[in-house]
């Protein structure tokens, strides 16, 4: 009998993978979960695919190996870290800082697993991919936390929006009634934040020259939780990822002392 992966197996693949390509992984889990219903040649397209997530899965060993680090680096980038999370606390500059726990988390489980593995290890083997139970409360807390890692996703809004549409979010921590979201970006973007100051803060950011002009704009929305995918504040972000109906967007226009 083939023996599934343990959640904790999946989460170290997760760990272990490119960020940017994190949400092919994430597609890969939810189609396994089809497998059986597949039709042949969709059965043989999947198993293209699992050949390609090992590749980028390979390729990420292959620059960690480059880079040679021992335990000792590890160890010394996590005390860097810690130096910078430090300095981080004693200013505004949330996103950066939530950047580096992540990088942290990340290193802290390299440091935990040099040992215990090899690189073969970090492969996904086929059947035990297969034979593994993917529940709908697992992809949907593994979700929200990639969700988290995203730095851009502009260019994979359809493959986002397909992940999203994979499982049904619990929306108890979401407040009944209308209420007004916020953002700084784009109409199309997923991410929105409950409060405007931080929308200011985004915009402010991205004025500094990170994102176009044209790209920039402060954004209102009126929604309900029916409208919300889920409700994320790990970030202390105050954040409301939905896919919104843009005709509802509203502009704000900067320096308005009423909104």
């Amino acid at each position: 009998m083939t023996k599934p992966y343990k959640e904790k197996e999946i989460t170290g693949f997760i760990l272990h993978f490119n960020k940017p390509n994190v949400p092919n992984l994430l597609e890969f889990i939810i189609l396994s979960r089809g497998y059986e219903d597949m039709s042949d040649m969709e059965k043989e397209e999947f198993k293209q695919y699992f050949y390609s997530i090992n590749g980028l899965i390979q390729r990420t060993l292959d620059l960690n190996r480059s880079l040679s680090k021992t335990k000792e680096d590890i160890q010394l980038q996590i005390d860097r870290g810690k130096e910078a999370l430090g300095r981080k606390d004693k200013s505004k500059s949330l996103l950066d800082r939530d950047q580096i726990k992540n990088q942290i988390k990340m290193l802290e489980a390299m440091l935990e697993e040099k040992d215990k593995y090899k690189d073969k290890d970090f492969l996904i083997e086929f059947d035990r991919f297969l034979a593994t139970e993917f529940t709908d409360k697992f992809l949907e807390e593994t979700i929200k936390d990639q969700w988290s890692r995203v730095e851009s996703y502009y260019d994979i809004l359809g493959q986002w929006r397909y992940i999203f549409s994979s499982v049904i979010f619990n929306n108890d921590d979401i407040p009944d009634g209308k209420f007004t979201v916020y953002r700084a970006g784009t109409k199309e973007g997923y991410s929105w934040a409950g409060n405007l100051d931080r929308a200011k803060w985004f915009y402010n950011r991205n004025e500094d020259g990170l994102v176009e002009a044209n790209h920039n704009q402060l954004l209102k929305l009126d929604v309900t939780k029916d409208d919300v995918l889920f409700y994320y504040s790990d970030r202390t972000e105050d954040e409301y990822v939905l896919i919104p109906n843009q005709n509802k967007i509203q502009v704000i226009p900067m320096g308005e002392d009423e909104i």
